[in-house]
């Protein structure tokens, strides 16, 4: 169940205002139309009436003025609890293995001893979710400007001053390095095992040149090298260009398979397949080129088509050996679209 405003009171809340301006402005009539004789003369030849009117103006332009008056109050009590949910710090913090100095900015998940279920919560300070520091601090060997502890529940990240290696991999400067880690470990780095992090650009891994933008995720046995959400990629890879790739590489960091985009057409052997045509690939060298609705791949000697719904299977060396099958029969999945009759 979500509970919120109950909309019949903010209609009411809404009428009243919209009276109390109204009435506002007959006051203020009354008060311009004093200045007039003529007008002097009709309001004294209908004083009951305009009494009336006036005590009735004055009654919802109070009422107006209570609500307003408690709506500056909700939104300086607001004010005044995010200023303390994001405190500057006036003294050195410890929390756990960490040590933060005066002036660093903090973030806080709550102020209420108690959570919404009334058990003990840790609060305040002790509640910390993310800082911005004055100064780097060493986390890690990494030097750290900016911590992140709860991207998500199981994991923390920091934000890095300069390009550094972690774990191996060349980790570039502004990006964050995510590290995984138990709940009960959150300000306990000594604990965290790294995840994920931005490369420096141009790093070469496994036979490719990572553009800027390439993030790198992984828990040990597995990594992943992931190129994709950066605009005007141009990535070379065994004489491909494409303008997305994602690699699979194995513990000791050696490509297990990829799959990626056509930036450029690409010719191999007879076939003839257009820019934006899907690619996979594996360490034995096959290549599965899927078209997309937008272009057909073309056998430049004979002619024939394939289109979106079957792929090609070609093995690097041998473009001669071609073997077509349904896009099912290899795993490639077709998103459906769906058009107006």
């Amino acid at each position: 169940m979500i509970f919120g405003p109950d909309p019949s009171a903010i209609l009411l809340l809404l009428l009243l205002m919209l009276l109390a301006a109204i009435s506002g402005v007959g006051l203020l009539w009354v008060l311009v139309a004093l200045l007039f004789a003529p007008l002097r003369r009709h309001l004294r030849r209908n004083p009951r009436r305009y009494a009336c009117l006036i005590a009735l103006a004055l009654v919802f332009v109070g009422l107006g003025g209570v609500i307003w008056r408690d709506f500056q109050r909700i939104d300086d009590e607001q004010q005044a609890r995010q200023q303390a949910l994001n405190p500057r710090l006036q003294a050195d913090l410890h929390l756990g293995e960490l040590h933060f100095p005066a002036g660093s900015q903090a973030h806080l998940g709550t102020l209420d001893p108690l959570s919404w279920d009334g058990k003990p919560q840790a609060h305040g300070l002790e509640s910390l979710k993310s800082i911005e520091l004055p100064a780097p601090l060493e986390i890690l060997g990494l030097p750290v400007v900016a911590i992140d502890f709860s991207p998500e529940y199981d994991s923390s990240r920091v934000h890095l001053e300069h390009d550094h290696f972690v774990q191996g991999w060349s980790c570039a400067a502004g990006s964050w390095a995510t590290f995984r880690r138990e709940m009960e470990d959150t300000y306990r780095p000594s604990r965290w095992h790294f995840s994920a992090c931005g490369l420096v650009p141009g790093v070469s891994i496994a036979g490719v040149s990572w553009p800027a933008g390439t993030v790198v995720h992984g828990d040990g046995s597995s990594w992943m090298l992931r190129a994709e959400d950066a605009d005007n990629l141009d990535i070379a890879l065994d004489g491909l260009q494409l303008v997305a790739l994602r690699m699979i590489l194995d513990p000791q960091r050696r490509p297990e398979r990829w799959e990626g985009q056509l930036a450029q057409p690409a010719t191999l052997g007879d076939w003839r397949y257009p820019a934006g045509t899907r690619v996979w690939g594996d360490s034995r060298g096959a290549w599965l080129f899927s078209p997309t609705d937008k272009q057909d791949a073309v056998n430049l000697r004979s002619g024939e088509k394939i289109a979106q719904g079957r792929s090609i299977l070609q093995r690097r060396g041998s473009e001669a050996s071609v073997t077509i099958k349904a896009n099912s029969e290899v795993g490639v999945i077709d998103w459906f679209v769906i058009t107006p009759q």
